[in-house]
């Protein structure tokens, strides 16, 4: 979504998502036409938007034919995708790195939706990695994990781990909105804590 803002020069963007959290907690995060999450001021002016709301009555909707006939709603194709991908390699640091070949990462994004690009990232950049099968589809109920936060052991202690754990040097982790951790001698990083 981040990146779908500015490749269709939208003023923000909203995804319906509970993250790593039981389908219970559904909500949204909202992006300004940054591409970024929203902050001050724009955080505080939406939240009083919404608490005038007193009932759902007060609520604007229109059908999906509605907003497609009238442009406000438009299907992305798989060339968003690409070009992202491709957006995505453009940011790696060193793309030769001598025996990348020769050591295992172990990737999985706990059933969230990163599975798909990260796979073509790495395929790409000539890593050899595996994927941890039971947790590569997209699924809200997260079956195989009792909480999956990529930034808590638990998401990650599983059965179907002791096998991968043998081989692997680095395990990346994505969680359901595709933010991500790295394993590595295991010890957790976090994305907040790789980009410091």
């Amino acid at each position: 979504l981040s990146y779908g803002v500015g490749y269709k020069n939208c003023m923000a963007g909203v995804v319906i998502t509970a993250s790593h959290n039981p389908v219970e907690y559904n909500g949204y995060k909202a992006y300004w036409d940054d591409g970024a999450q929203v902050v001050e001021p724009h955080a505080t002016l939406i939240v009083e938007e919404v608490n005038k709301i007193e009932s759902f009555d007060q609520v604007k909707v229109m059908s999906e034919d509605e907003g497609k006939a009238r442009g406000l709603i438009i299907e992305l194709d798989g060339r968003i995708d690409d070009d992202y991908i491709t957006e995505v390699k453009k940011q790696v640091l060193n793309k030769e790195i001598p025996g990348k070949e020769n050591f295992k990462i172990v990737y999985t994004p706990l059933h969230g939706t990163g599975g798909r690009p990260m796979e073509r990232v790495l395929t790409d950049l000539g890593f050899n990695y595996v994927v941890v099968k039971e947790q590569i589809v997209p699924d809200g109920t997260f079956p195989t994990v009792g909480y999956a936060n990529p930034e808590e052991v638990a998401a990650f202690v599983a059965s179907f781990w002791e096998d991968v754990f043998e081989e692997a040097v680095v395990l990346l982790l994505l969680e359901a909105f595709c933010e991500f951790n790295c394993c590595s001698n295991w010890e957790i990083l976090s994305s907040s804590s790789l980009s410091s």
